[in-house]
């Protein structure tokens, strides 16, 4: 029986195993370094800080069973501010535990989230357990979307949006064909989002006229209204 017991250890000390990799990253540059050799089920981890004036793309491919994922070193206290933005663009990946706040874009810039970017729309992708916090700019009428969703079957959940007075939407699905998104928003809370002077100023938004009569099959349920127009 001790024999058989040796071959059987042997025998599993053979078999191959996989270890995620964790990056730890302190500046933009070092993520894109990161993505070059991060690859699915692998993490990258952001230092606690302040982040100022980052456009972070967040550019690669996960699989299904391994997503790739952009966090935090400790979520709400990687903060990023000034003119900071992210883009989440390519297959099955997932940001977290991130803080924008005390930043604001220039009028007529697309969103500070945007699932699109220099790998094309994002799908099977993912922002959450994250905030956006009063990203405003000095004059209501600037326009950008805090954060834009293209691309198919993607998730915005458990984030804190809070106190956004200017005229750009919320959250907002951009829909560029009448085909199906199938996206997912969840269990977000919105709070303190002041009565708007005109267009725009939506929580809230899927599509626009051009695609209403066209099924977006996105949905939207347990979030969190507090204080909305």
């Amino acid at each position: 029986a001790q024999v058989a017991f040796a071959v059987m250890l042997i025998a599993g000390s053979s078999l191959p195993v996989t270890r995620a990799a964790d990056f730890f990253v302190t500046t933009n540059a070092e993520i894109q370094t990161a993505l070059g050799s991060a690859v699915a089920g692998d993490t990258i981890t952001m230092a606690n800080g302040n982040w100022t004036n980052q456009n972070i793309s967040f550019a690669t491919d996960g699989d299904p069973n391994n997503p790739i994922t952009l966090r935090a070193e400790t979520a709400g206290q990687v903060i990023l501010n000034g003119s900071s933005t992210l883009d989440i663009s390519g297959d099955w990946l997932v940001v977290d535990g991130l803080r924008f706040e005390g930043g604001a874009l220039s009028d007529g810039s697309n969103a500070i989230v945007e699932f699109r970017g220099s790998n094309g729309e994002a799908t099977n992708s993912r922002f959450t357990n994250s905030a956006i916090i009063g990203y405003n700019p000095a004059n209501i009428n600037d326009r950008y979307h805090w954060v834009e969703m293209f691309g198919t079957n993607n998730r915005v959940d458990n984030n804190r949006f809070e106190n956004q007075n200017h005229s750009g939407v919320t959250v907002v699905v951009r829909r560029d064909d009448p085909g199906a998104d199938h996206h997912l928003i969840d269990r977000n809370h919105f709070v303190d989002r002041p009565v708007g002077n005109g267009n725009g100023w939506e929580t809230i938004r899927v599509g626009t006229s051009a695609e209403s009569l066209s099924n977006s099959f996105t949905t939207v349920e347990n979030n969190l209204f507090e204080r909305v127009d």
